[in-house]
């Protein structure tokens, strides 16, 4: 069994377990005392990693003279919709028309690759010097605008600060201990502090609200508006005035779904472990799909039987194939899901929050509705390296796929009893 957490918060938000046993845990240690001390870099396909400040050798992936304009963004600070609504009223073109390639935490520095249409009369040397937090490294012309297909995940450069350095010999031990259980082994696959926010109501309270359709609690908790009965009781203007909120913050709104959607899969983690099922090899059962893939086709996965059991878990050792379980959504009964006991973690999970998957779809709200997909049960944490700074901190850097959490890994070597008080 594996050790559970300490933190309050951890379990608010579904994060019971560590893969890594507790002694190896770096104690009295922080991270993000500054946002230059947490750094992410994109890592498109091919192994291109995004420069953080010398562009002279960085390999332009696919310029031309096309329509497009592609640039390298670096933000200090801020989160990535702030810096694309920033950029959207400079250059006065809509935020639809701004393609990136996925949200970046905001408490760092982060360098991310963004794309428009091409617009006469923009300096763009202007927008360095004018948005605080924001600027734009490299641009050129393209023929393609980004596409999410080009990502293959970030890479994270990280200071864990560490108050006790008396017992220096100690946690060097406990350092190449985690790096060895990252080089031979899989995390487990939650979703991050980001998702949920550090501070209560959690956003996944709020998501729950709006699944069970208690939007005035959900606007209350979103809004501080009050109560229902500032509409006097008129259901007609209710309606309208939830339509009109929720039409006018359709990310917003997702983003709670999404949130709670992904409190519903850990729990799912969690259960399975409960339940004494391995989450690194697959059971009679269980779905199962290719390492290297993130949005999973229903051609991509592939049913655990008896008959294929042996060489499924032969390739999940390999690092060829992950265990799959679906994030919950209106779609999920209609496509591939685990069978029998695969299925038990997952459906008690359900069973206790009170969800079926048709409560994700929102005939009042379409826009809202969330489908479902599939995610690993774990992850693979890449090139994991470390060493000690001159003043005794621990300077490291690994490599995520793209979907995966840079917390979740630091968690894994703090073991943080209040995360939000330690940069978390």
């Amino acid at each position: 069994m594996f050790d559970i957490t300490n933190s309050e918060i951890d379990q608010e938000i579904g994060l019971k377990y560590y893969a890594t046993p507790k002694d190896v845990s770096i104690e009295n240690a922080r991270i993000r005392d500054s946002i230059d001390e947490f750094i992410i870099q994109e890592v498109l396909r091919g192994g291109i990693i995004l420069p953080k400040e010398d562009v002279s050798n960085f390999t332009i992936p696919l310029f031309g003279e096309g329509e497009y304009l592609r640039m390298v963004l670096v933000k200090r600070g801020v989160d990535t919709l702030y810096a694309i609504s920033k950029l959207s009223k400079k250059m006065k073109i809509p935020i639809s028309d701004i393609q990136f390639l996925g949200l970046k935490d905001s408490k760092g520095i982060a360098i991310q690759s963004i794309s428009m249409k091409c617009k006469n009369g923009v300096n763009l040397n202007k927008i360095n010097e004018t948005i605080s937090g924001i600027r734009i490294l490299r641009w050129y012309r393209s023929y393609t605008p980004l596409c999410s297909h080009e990502l293959w995940g970030n890479r994270f450069t990280v200071i864990i600060k560490v108050d006790d350095r008396r017992d220096e010999t100690s946690f060097i031990t406990k350092m190449a201990k985690i790096q060895k259980i990252f080089s031979l082994s899989s995390i487990f696959s939650y979703f991050g502090y980001q998702r949920f926010g550090m501070e209560q109501p959690f956003n996944h309270i709020i998501g729950k609200k709006i699944l069970n359709r208690n939007y005035d609690e959900a606007l209350q908790k979103m809004f501080e508006k009050g109560n229902c009965d500032i509409f006097n009781g008129n259901k007609e203007i209710w309606e309208e005035e939830v339509r009109n909120v929720f039409s006018k913050n359709i990310e917003v709104v997702r983003i709670f779904l999404q949130s709670y959607q992904s409190f519903l899969f850990n729990k799912m983690i969690n259960k399975r472990i409960e339940e004494g099922i391995p989450l690194e090899e697959a059971i009679n059962g269980d779905l199962v799909g290719p390492v290297e893939t993130t949005l999973y086709r229903e051609e991509d996965i592939i049913e655990v039987t008896e008959n294929n059991k042996d060489k499924v878990n032969y390739l999940i050792k390999r690092g060829v194939l992950s265990v799959l379980y679906p994030l919950p959504g209106y779609l999920t009964d209609e496509r591939k899901i685990p069978r029998g006991e695969a299925y038990e973690p997952i459906a008690k999970v359900l069973d206790e929050e009170r969800v079926v998957y048709k409560d994700f779809l929102f005939k009042e709200f379409p826009e809202i509705s969330l489908a479902g997909y599939y995610r690993p049960l774990t992850f693979r944490v890449y090139n994991f390296m470390w060493h000690l700074t001159k003043d005794g901190n621990i300077h490291c850097n690994f490599l995520l796929k793209k979907g995966n959490y840079a917390t979740i890994v630091l968690r894994e070597i703090v073991k943080p009893k209040n995360p939000s008080k330690v940069g978390f």
